[in-house]
C-alpha cells in the first residue's frame, strides 16, 4: 500500500485520457505536487533521530533512587531501570548519565562525582 504513494504520478497519467488537456494538466500538476510533498515528509521521517529502544536513552541524565552493591535503580523516561556502574561510585541522589546498555541493565556514569573510582582520599595530594 505504501508503494502506491511512489507510483502516484504514474497512476495519475490516465487523467489525460479522461479530461481535456488543460484540465488534465492542472489535475496532474496537483497530483505531482502532492507526491513531492509526501516524498519530502517521508524522507524527513526517515532521517529523524531514533526515539525508541535503548538508543533513545543514551546520554540522558537521571537520578539514582536506590543502590545495592554494584547495581542501582534509576528513573529514566518514565520507567524504572536497573543500572550498573563502578563499585562505590554511586549514592542515592547522584545524577548519572546513561552511556550504554548491556541487556536490560543500563551502564551509567556519575555526573556529580565523575572521578570517584580509583581516586584517593581528598587530602592525598596535599602537603602538610
Amino acid at each position: 500500500m505504501c508503494h502506491l504513494i511512489l507510483l502516484l504520478p504514474v497512476i495519475a497519467l490516465p487523467v489525460f485520457w479522461l479530461l481535456p488537456s488543460g484540465d488534465a494538466g492542472v489535475v496532474y500538476t496537483a497530483v505531482n505536487s502532492a507526491s513531492v510533498g509526501m516524498y519530502w515528509l517521508i524522507l524527513q521521517s526517515m532521517r529523524a533521530p531514533v526515539t525508541t529502544d535503548i538508543e533513545a536513552l543514551l546520554h540522558q541524565t537521571s537520578t539514582v533512587l536506590n543502590v545495592d552493591s554494584h547495581k542501582a535503580s534509576v528513573w529514566v523516561a518514565g520507567e524504572l531501570w536497573s543500572a550498573a556502574a563502578e563499585p562505590g561510585s554511586l549514592r542515592v541522589g547522584d545524577s548519572v548519565e546513561i552511556v550504554g546498555a548491556e541487556g536490560l541493565v543500563l551502564q551509567v556514569r556519575n555526573v556529580d562525582r565523575p572521578h570517584i573510582a580509583g581516586a584517593s582520599s581528598p587530602s592525598a595530594g596535599a602537603t602538610a
